[in-house]
């Protein structure tokens, strides 16, 4: 699976190898897999030397390489972040 941030704040690569999954497949044959989009995978270090997420548009790849033009866009409008606080 590869994503692109279509207007990310810094530069980055065209397309980010983010997971992936090998799947053998007979002739013919079909098979359903899935992927999760978590904070890690749209994740990115910053100017400020800090990893972290923005808001936008991103489109994910799904092929057997990053030439892949098999994708689906999506919209990231809300981050959250939790702190922890340990006394």
């Amino acid at each position: 699976m590869y994503i692109q941030d279509i207007a990310a704040s810094v530069v980055r690569p065209v397309k980010e190898l983010k997971s992936f999954l090998k799947v053998t497949l007979e002739p013919g044959k079909e098979q359903k897999v899935s992927f999760a989009i978590t904070d890690r995978e749209i994740r990115f270090l910053s100017e400020n030397g800090i990893w972290e997420s923005e808001l936008g548009e991103f489109e994910v790849f799904i092929g057997g390489s990053s030439a892949t033009e098999n994708a689906a866009g999506f919209s990231l409008t809300l981050l959250y972040t939790v702190y922890l606080i340990f006394i």
